[in-house]
């Protein structure tokens, strides 16, 4: 079966970016771990539908990462990230408009 045989290969890899890790006093983080998958050549069918087993802790497969604030869709699509960007910045226009009462207006 192609899922087990890409799981355990996948976990296999990142153990082994664990061990390079630790003998560079470093320290993998499993519970923060996401797996995101995006490929041509797997169909749906043939990803794993189980956890990966990464350094005794299980690592889930994810349709959105976020690496460094910036949010990546399984298809390297920009959707979330934008959609994410445009909440939060209507969040924070709506709080500036309840602040707007108490401010006093200054003409320069």
């Amino acid at each position: 079966m192609v899922s087990v045989a890409l799981s355990s290969d996948i976990a296999e890899c990142v153990n082994h970016v664990s061990g390079w890790m630790s003998s560079n006093r470093l320290q993998l983080n499993a519970d923060k771990t996401e797996v995101m998958w995006w490929t041509s050549t797997c169909t749906l069918s043939q990803l794993p539908s189980h956890p990966l087993s990464v350094a005794r802790a299980n690592v889930y497969l994810v349709s959105v990462v976020r690496d460094l604030g910036v949010f990546i869709d399984s298809d390297l699509g920009a959707a979330t990230h934008v959609r994410r960007t445009v909440s939060l910045c209507f969040g924070a226009l709506r709080q500036l408009c309840h602040l707007r009462r108490y401010v006093t207006f200054v003409c320069w």
